[in-house]
């Protein structure tokens, strides 16, 4: 089956080819499926379609399979004899929702990569990705702020996260009501503060910041309190901040966690 599908990307018909890139979104959650679609060679015919502007559900599809794909890193390596970061970081603006939840989805899986995280840098992909975090859309605010946090894990980003406002927009997504958005947030944030150039002093610039991450070990997700938990190991590398969130009562509250 999957033989065919990967055959019937390359017929010049836009239903066709948006049916089977479909279909592959959806399969490619399987590591075997993504191994066949890599072996028949699908993965530049996906590509190619990153370019169907004009037909967003075709657009959609063909994201959304280059996304499922890309968790196997060997996908990645093949994804990017055809330029894929670049061409994803292109459709990155001015998009339906469904589209932008795939093409970010696509850009978190690449960002496993350091010399894709670099990549992702140099043809400008980080200011659009930080610019998403002010949605309302679960998945994509999801999705944003694992590839962001990924990217963060590279020292050399750091400064281009900092200057687009990227940290405190994280730090804002903690008041998200949704606890998958709050604890995906706050993962981001623990490579965030262990690269910022002055990360106690950028800490502190976050007015209430402090204590709204000690109010959320009260959650009632272990999700959530799991992460926040990550992110105060990160805080307390600074004295200072330490002594912030001790004088919250960070002490008893994570005691209360073991």
């Amino acid at each position: 089956m999957v033989k065919d599908l990967v055959a019937n990307l390359r017929v010049p018909n836009d239903e066709l080819q948006m049916h089977c890139a479909a279909t592959i979104f959806k399969c490619a959650v399987d590591q075997e499926t993504r191994e066949l679609v890599r072996q028949y060679g699908g993965l530049l015919p996906l590509t190619d379609l990153l370019s169907a502007n004009e037909n967003k559900e075709l657009q959609a599809a063909a994201t959304g399979a280059i996304w499922k794909c890309a968790v196997s890193p060997e996908n990645v390596k093949e994804l990017q004899k055809g330029g894929v970061i670049s061409k994803l970081v292109a459709i990155l603006t001015q998009q339906p929702e469904e589209v932008l939840v795939n093409v970010v989805g696509a850009l978190g899986e690449m960002a496993k990569n350091t010399d894709n995280v670099a990549l992702i840098r140099r043809v400008n992909g980080i200011a659009p990705l930080i610019a998403l975090l002010t949605g309302t859309n679960q998945e994509l605010l999801v999705n944003t702020t694992l590839a962001i946090g990924r990217i963060a894990e590279d020292p050399g980003s750091m400064p281009v996260i900092e200057r687009n406002d990227g940290v405190r927009l994280l730090w804002s997504l903690l008041k998200f009501n949704h606890p998958s958005v709050q604890a995906s947030a706050a993962w981001a944030l623990c490579p965030c503060i262990q690269n910022a150039q002055d990360s106690g002093e950028m800490v502190r610039s976050f007015v209430g910041g402090l204590e709204l991450v000690v109010s959320l070990l009260h959650s009632h997700s272990m999700e959530v309190r799991a992460a926040i938990c990550g992110v105060i190991s990160k805080i307390a590398m600074d004295e200072e901040n330490l002594a912030v969130i001790t004088d919250h009562g960070v002490v008893p509250l994570i005691s209360k966690l073991s």
